[in-house]
């Protein structure tokens, strides 16, 4: 009785064991054909853990499918004027993405919905898109951000409330966007800031006032806005170590 009971033992884990195996190669088989599926577009840039899809990839929603069978990807690129929130529900599940750039004119808030549990994001790039202050609202909890891209999207200066709270972001850009002098004090405290992107804002020398504090502050771009030579100069002398950039440069 008790030699049955160790062969019964016996069998029944090595079935766990089997299972376990097989259910593993069979996840391998599943990322290696999305893989392939990837690499077979020459406008893909394909390894274990990046994939990079140039605007010129002519991928569609559908395909994104193939995201799902890739969970140690940590870095995604995508620029698509097809991918749409649809497309990219297919990410929700990977849990390691570090690196995040999404540059979809068709992509909506919905897309914060999606990654605003992807804790180890220290990368995102939504700029492009058609998120607003409701969709800054779902990325409070991505607290290791170092940096943060929402130029050229709809959001407006009640944003900077909630990328207030992001303790760690070093690199910050909101260029062409509504955002005016009274929205800047929201950054005083940000002491971690050491690129501050505001060009084609509403910012004037009034506004510079609230950066004044922003020890770290390494580069700061005030291209078309309505500061002055002036209020160049006087933050300039607050922040010496601080290149300030206030006209484009002509090729």
């Amino acid at each position: 009785m008790r030699k049955f009971l160790i062969l019964t033992i016996l069998l029944i884990i090595g079935g766990v064991y089997c299972s376990a195996e097989d259910k593993s190669s069979h996840s391998k088989d599943k990322e290696q054909k999305a893989l392939e599926f990837f690499r077979a577009n020459k406008n893909i840039y394909v390894s274990t853990e990046r994939i990079g899809i140039s605007k010129n990839a002519n991928i569609s929603d559908d395909d994104l499918v193939n995201l799902k069978d890739l969970p140690n990807l940590k870095s995604l690129g995508i620029q698509s004027e097809k991918i749409t929130d649809k497309g990219l529900s297919n990410i929700k599940g990977l849990q390691n993405l570090e690196i995040l750039e999404i540059e979809c004119p068709l992509v909506t808030d919905k897309v914060a919905e999606i990654i605003k549990d992807k804790k180890n994001l220290m990368i995102l790039n939504l700029s492009s898109t058609q998120l607003t202050d409701d969709g800054v609202k779902n990325l409070v909890n991505l607290t290791n951000l170092e940096m943060l891209d929402l130029s050229n999207t709809k959001i407006t200066g009640k944003s900077l409330q909630y990328i207030s709270n992001m303790g760690n972001l070093a690199r910050l850009y909101l260029g062409k966007n509504a955002i005016n002098d009274e929205d800047l004090k929201y950054v005083i405290n940000m002491k971690s800031i050491r690129e501050l992107m505001l060009y084609e804002t509403n910012v004037t020398d009034k506004g510079l006032e609230h950066l004044e504090s922003l020890d770290n502050l390494a580069e700061l771009s005030l291209e078309r806005t309505k500061v002055t030579s002036e209020g160049k100069k006087k933050l300039e002398d607050k922040l010496p170590d601080c290149i300030i950039f206030t006209e484009y440069i002509v090729p």
